[in-house]
């Protein structure tokens, strides 16, 4: 009993011993515990830094690779937009900066033929269209439907001068004092090539109903067609008696041919024109050609022929003047012989007195 109660204290001191030396290891643990988490947390710290810093540099340099390139297409599109189209684009992406690139290049390209066109205009050449983008391409359609119009315009002032010269040309060849076949043969000569015609002839028609062939331009003569119409016979006699330009585009074989040294051809349009003056028909102007003679140079004949009428009624006015003017010579000199005869009469008569 004794020698238990003396192991007591000893039991007790190792347990003492025991528990000092687990709270020792536990504040040296729990001292490790806090440096290491301290630790951790530094280096938790330093990789929130690192990821923050380089997320901010991604940031930097995603935003410059965005910014730049599209402030360089905002900056050549702010050029175009006050007329400066200077040099091309060269930006090529895969991404929408690369499309919006692309556009820009389309639109800058569309303007400066749209420029090209407009200044093509200004110096006076009409020969350009303007292909539109769409339908849509409000800019183009509308420099198109101007560049018709100008077109038309020019067209129409080019046909005016032309109507204008050749009126005038017409005027001088028929001023003068002519004879009828002179007059018929100028007449012929001129308009046939000013209207592009190969083959001319020019009919007078006469007091007796007839119309003869005065004058022409490469018109067969000899054994070639007739010479001579009377009122409704053929094209020429029909036109007379009409008073009615008549315009025949498909001609039978046996037709006038238009003959050169190497060969001969025949017509496709036949034009026959009266000449009318006061209301009376003076003659009948034939013209042929290979191709068609278009409507503003039926016009052109139309309008001339009441001057080439006219001319005619002056030759033949003239003449008949002439004429009568001859013959009132004959008669003035008819008389003057027999007053001269008369007169001898009377003196033999008075000397025999």
């Amino acid at each position: 009993m004794a020698r238990a109660r003396g192991d007591v204290p000893n039991f007790r001191a190792s347990v003492q011993t025991l528990i000092n030396f687990a709270q020792g290891k536990a504040e040296e643990y729990h001292t490790h515990a806090l440096r290491e988490r301290g630790v951790a947390l530094a280096l938790m710290g330093l990789l929130l830094t690192c990821a923050l810093l380089c997320a901010g540099i991604v940031a930097v340099l995603t935003t410059k690779s965005i910014t730049l390139p599209l402030g360089a297409v905002v900056a050549r599109l702010k050029d175009v937009s006050v007329g400066d189209f200077g040099e091309d684009l060269d930006m090529r992406r895969g991404d929408e900066i690369g499309q919006l690139a692309d556009a820009f290049r389309d639109m800058r390209s569309g303007l400066m033929d749209k420029v090209a066109s407009a200044q093509a205009v200004a110096e006076g050449d009409l020969s350009r269209d303007v292909v539109p983008a769409g339908e849509r391409d409000a800019l183009s359609l509308a420099l198109g439907r101007m560049i018709k119009a100008l077109r038309l315009a020019s067209e129409a002032a080019a046909w005016n001068d032309w109507v204008k010269t050749g009126k005038n040309e017409l005027a001088l060849l028929l001023a003068g004092e002519p004879e009828l076949g002179a007059l018929s043969d100028r007449v012929a000569g001129f308009l046939a090539p000013y209207l592009d015609a190969q083959v001319g002839a020019l009919f007078v028609l006469g007091a007796d109903g007839v119309l003869t062939l005065t004058g022409g331009y490469a018109y067969p003569q000899g054994d070639g067609p007739p010479q001579t119409f009377r009122l409704g016979q053929g094209l020429v006699g029909q036109a007379a008696q009409e008073g009615k330009p008549i315009s025949v585009a498909e001609l039978p074989e046996d037709y006038i041919r238009v003959r050169s040294a190497l060969g001969e051809a025949l017509p496709r349009n036949i034009v026959v024109v009266p000449l009318v003056h006061e209301g009376r028909v003076k003659g009948v102007l034939e013209l042929g050609s290979l191709g068609v003679l278009s409507e503003i140079k039926r016009d052109f004949l139309d309008a001339v022929s009441e001057s080439i009428g006219q001319a005619i009624s002056t030759v033949e006015n003239r003449a008949r003047m002439r004429e009568l003017l001859e013959k009132t010579q004959l008669q003035a000199e008819d008389l003057q012989s027999q007053q001269e005869e008369l007169r001898a009469v009377n003196e033999e008569l008075e000397q025999q007195a």
